[in-house]
């Protein structure tokens, strides 16, 4: 069950580029400006790429089973907020086999279509406080709600396209992150290791880190979308990722 609220507390007004907002509606308005700001990307109007080596292997669709709807909902944690549609994650899991083939038959439709019911593109943002002060408008991060359903959906997708990219050796040995029974703690023991076996050799160890800012808020959805078909996605289901990058909307 999600937990009730017990104790609630005002933002105090927030300042940004000198001014002064105190209504609730004001500090909702800034935040929400804020928060799209930090996405917004100035993708080249003609921009060329760099030579990619296309996979031979092809993911076009695939058949969703009211057992993968199942599982899908299943892992859901419950407690977590709903989305725009209230629909939330208890929900699903009480009446999960009788909702399953009918979730199936929609999320079959939406791929069949190559189009994500709007519905799904709405987040309801909650801001959370991070530190510094508390009334700098930037001193707060977004925490984007959606809806359960729609995730339900996308756990399937993940999973599939993950299947894909496994067996057709598409991911490097060196990627640690995202890859289930592997960890991020195995790369720095690696690098350790290298290193270690550079200094017996006498060798020069230089080694270069780099941090990109708001990595993912800015993703570059052009570019992301040719490697995803360069990669092997391509048919109704990269028409659907496509949608679903496309007009998005927030509210805080």
């Amino acid at each position: 069950m999600v937990n009730p609220i017990t104790t609630s507390k005002d933002l105090p007004p927030l300042v940004h580029n000198g001014t002064i907002y105190e209504t609730h509606q004001d500090k909702a308005n800034i935040l929400n400006t804020y928060f799209q700001s930090q996405t917004l990307l100035q993708a080249p109007q003609n921009p060329t790429f760099p030579p990619l080596s296309p996979n031979t292997h092809i993911l076009e669709d695939f058949d969703i089973t009211i057992q993968d709807v199942t599982e899908s909902i299943n892992v859901l944690k419950v407690g977590k907020a709903s989305g725009p549609d209230a629909i939330n994650s208890y929900v699903l899991k009480e009446v999960v086999s009788e909702i399953a083939s009918p979730l199936r038959n929609l999320f079959s439709y939406s791929l069949r279509c190559g189009n994500v019911p709007m519905q799904w593109k709405i987040a309801h943002v909650c801001a959370i406080y991070k530190n510094s002060h508390c009334q700098d408008v930037s001193s707060y991060r977004p925490i984007y709600l959606l809806s359960v359903v729609s995730k339900v959906l996308e756990r399937i997708l993940h999973k599939c396209m993950f299947i894909f990219y496994r067996e057709t050796d598409f991911f490097t040995p060196f990627q640690s992150g995202f890859v289930p029974k592997d960890s991020t703690v195995n790369k720095p023991l690696s690098i350790y290791h290298y290193i270690c076996i550079a200094l017996d050799e006498g060798k020069e160890v230089r080694a270069v880190f780099c941090n990109i800012s708001k990595a993912f808020d800015r993703v570059w959805h052009g570019g992301l979308l040719l490697k995803l078909g360069n990669s092997g996605i391509q048919g109704r289901l990269i028409s659907w990722l496509s949608d679903y990058l496309y007009d998005k909307q927030q509210r805080v």
